[in-house]
């Protein structure tokens, strides 16, 4: 399972996650690390983007896990949930920034986690680019164990 912080515009016109810039990086660190998207239940902590796509607000977080995340987590039973971003990792470990828990593997309340980098972050810091490359590797590599 894969779970990131919100939608963008074209996830919100869709009602589909990752399918705008970010969705389309996200397809591209998969299939290199011979992944596919089918295999994967890919959601968002908030389920509508924010106004002006803004962070979400604290009751925005509450009521879309509340009513929508937490179950979707209970009912897939995921053997290991990706947080890709700050607000999936603050949401769901209480971490507050990615640098102290990216590529490690963290159980929490009987789940295994890994945090990564939001795709969408590549474009506001290129450099970030290939450290969002390893995360999937490193997702791979977790699921592989898994087998």
């Amino acid at each position: 399972m894969i779970i990131g912080e919100t939608p963008g515009r074209e996830e919100d016109a869709s009602g589909r996650p990752f399918v705008g810039a970010a969705g389309r990086f996200l397809n591209q660190v998969l299939t290199g690390n011979d992944l596919r998207r089918e295999d994967l239940f890919i959601t968002n902590i908030v389920k509508c983007r924010p106004p002006g796509n803004r962070a979400p607000k604290r009751d925005e977080v509450e009521i879309c896990t509340t009513h929508y995340l937490f179950t979707q987590i209970s009912l897939i039973d995921p053997r290991l949930i990706m947080l890709l971003g700050a607000v999936a990792a603050k949401t769901l470990l209480g971490i507050t920034g990615i640098a102290e828990s990216r590529g490690r593997l963290i159980e929490h309340e009987g789940r295994r986690y890994l945090v990564g980098y939001h795709p969408a972050v590549k474009f506001y810091r290129a450099d970030l680019a290939e450290k969002i490359a390893e995360d999937f590797a490193k997702l791979m590599r977790e699921i592989k164990k898994l087998s």
